[in-house]
């Protein structure tokens, strides 16, 4: 099950640091990785319902979503996200 809790906490966390921050990764994205928890189905629908605060909070660990479950199902959610992260830069590029 997704700590949601857990894993909004880290958002926040990493908005209220420095972008060079040299620990964003032990305290910031591992704690979030983790927060997603061990289900497959669960963090794929998290995923796919995702609005783009969710989906900006993703973007550092999808990378190990995909070394933890190199199934199919999760190269298929992937192909999703990665869509739903583009089409989020297409817009907020064309508007600014």
């Amino acid at each position: 099950m997704v700590d949601k809790e857990k894993f909004y906490k880290t958002i926040k966390q990493e908005e209220e640091l420095h972008p060079n921050y040299p620990w964003i990764e032990d305290e910031v994205w591992i704690p979030r990785f983790k927060a997603l928890g061990e289900d497959e189905d669960d963090i794929i629908e998290f995923m796919d319902n995702a609005d783009e605060y969710e989906l900006w909070g993703i973007w550092p660990v999808y990378e190990e979503l995909m070394s933890k479950f190199p199934s199919k199902k999760m190269d298929k959610a992937i192909d999703r996200f990665l869509e739903n992260i583009n089409k989020i830069r297409k817009v907020k590029f064309n508007n600014d």
